[in-house]
């Protein structure tokens, strides 16, 4: 039976050995920026390095989140963040990214550790995928809106898939949002999601002033609002797709 790996959270160093102490076999963590929980604790770099050697006397394996969508300046940034690992030599079991550039960077600077494409980035289909690893990519996490015939025909074709089991979905593709940066000033391409579709909303008629109240039920209606994942009652049938890690 295939025993897939089982990958956590960990935003912090207590929620790391929280994660670890209840069976995670692998953690994935963000520095102070550039990943998609910039609202966590995160490390900085003296404490992803201890993280890291924590995590490896503990036979567990720590990833690091560099999963936004920077602009130039911030790829500049990125740059020198992995430079400074690489001379603590704190390498981390692999790096989760969306950009073509911070691949790129991480391909100069950690030229063995693996790079797990993220969801953000959107490996839809097994020709997707496999464009993926042949550039680069170890891993692919399967996009949240694959239902699960589809993600099988990943595992299938022999792509290795992480896929997620459990936590919010996005109404948006996977995080490609622009609507909180336009309403709240916080980009969730850049990991700060304010999450407005979780937000009320009142109508407005073409030509009038009146709001109108819309209602489902007593709580009002939220128009954008995913339910949120919960695959516990089909865990099974997902281990049975040979995922290489949940």
């Amino acid at each position: 039976m295939n025993v897939p790996e089982l990958v956590a959270p960990g935003g912090s160093f207590e929620a790391m050995e929280a994660a670890f102490d209840h069976g995670a076999d692998a953690v994935y963590a963000g520095l102070s920026s550039y990943n998609l929980r910039a609202r966590a604790p995160n490390f900085d770099i003296e404490g992803f390095e201890h993280a890291l050697r924590h995590a490896h006397e503990r036979g567990k394996r720590l990833y690091l989140a560099l999963n936004t969508m920077p602009t130039a300046h911030q790829t500049d940034q990125i740059g020198k963040i992995l430079d400074n690992l690489s001379d603590r030599r704190a390498y981390p079991d692999a790096v989760i990214v969306s950009d073509p550039g911070v691949m790129d960077l991480c391909r100069g600077v950690f030229k063995e550790v693996p790079l797990h494409l993220s969801t953000q980035t959107g490996a839809f289909n097994v020709h997707a995928a496999r464009f993926w690893l042949r550039n680069g990519i170890s891993r692919i996490v399967v996009p949240r809106e694959l239902n699960l015939d589809q993600a099988r025909a990943l595992c299938d074709a022999g792509i290795p898939c992480e896929i997620f089991i459990h936590g919010a979905m996005c109404v948006s593709l996977s995080g490609r949002c622009l609507l909180g940066a336009y309403l709240a000033g916080r980009h969730a391409n850049h990991g700060d999601c304010p999450q407005p579709c979780r937000y009320r909303y009142r109508i407005i008629p073409e030509g009038g002033t009146e709001e109108l109240e819309a209602e489902e039920n007593g709580d009002g209606v939220y128009l954008l609002n995913a339910r949120d994942l919960n695959t516990l009652s089909i865990l099974d049938r997902i281990v049975a797709t040979g995922a290489t890690a949940l």
